[in-house]
């Protein structure tokens, strides 16, 4: 009976085994990038953690945020220039859609735009009850390619502690820039909880 030398294939490091022509096969095509959270924070910033080589998107998980002063707007801005960033400035364009879980209450709001920022959650309350969870997905131009986009997801309670309710929103910005991180914000005031957790979608 013969035998396999695997040595001669290649080698296992963690959850990536490396093939001897140099491709590599990962257990997940989903990889932690990057994650803060907040302790009366006046931003949650993630610079330099974009790598168009290697992944196609990226989703990010907000896990339990609390402004610290009640109605307050979460806002983020693109950034740029690797680990010692800056915001992307410009005409952020947004729409949004929402709906109250037990109530009558829905809009759809088209053709809205902010200058150098845009807002992802309207109206958040400062309570353990408030506390957001949202998803949200990033497609970041590379500075010849696309425009940068951001799809958000969530429900939460809010103009005056009413019942949740559900909201997506979509957020633009066009630049001939490279786009290297995000940065996270209230209107006003700290976070005063809460975390970002960002994950790279590798290319199939």
């Amino acid at each position: 009976m013969s035998t396999l030398n695997v040595d001669t294939i290649g080698a296992q490091s963690g959850t990536t085994i490396s093939i001897a022509d140099g491709d590599n096969l990962e257990g997940t095509q989903l990889v932690l990038l990057a994650s803060g959270t907040a302790s009366s924070s006046s931003e949650l910033l993630f610079d330099n953690f974009v790598d168009t080589s290697k992944y196609s998107s990226y989703i990010g998980n907000v896990k339990y945020l609390v402004p610290a002063t009640d109605q307050k707007v979460l806002r983020f801005s693109f950034r740029q220039g690797g680990s010692s960033g800056s915001d992307l400035t410009g005409n952020y364009r947004q729409s949004s859609s929402y709906a109250f879980l037990d109530a009558s209450h829905n809009a759809i709001n088209p053709n809205l735009s902010r200058t150098d920022y845009s807002e992802l959650v309207p109206g958040m309350g400062n309570t353990a009850q408030d506390a957001l969870s949202m998803n949200f997905e990033f497609y970041p131009a590379d500075g010849t390619n696309g425009i940068n986009q951001l799809l958000s997801r969530y429900v939460v309670r809010e103009y005056n502690n009413e019942t949740a309710n559900y909201y997506f929103s979509n957020h633009s910005l066009e630049v001939s820039t490279a786009t290297t991180g995000l940065r996270f914000h209230m209107s006003s005031g700290n976070i005063a909880s809460g975390s970002i957790y960002i994950f790279g979608v590798r290319y199939a």
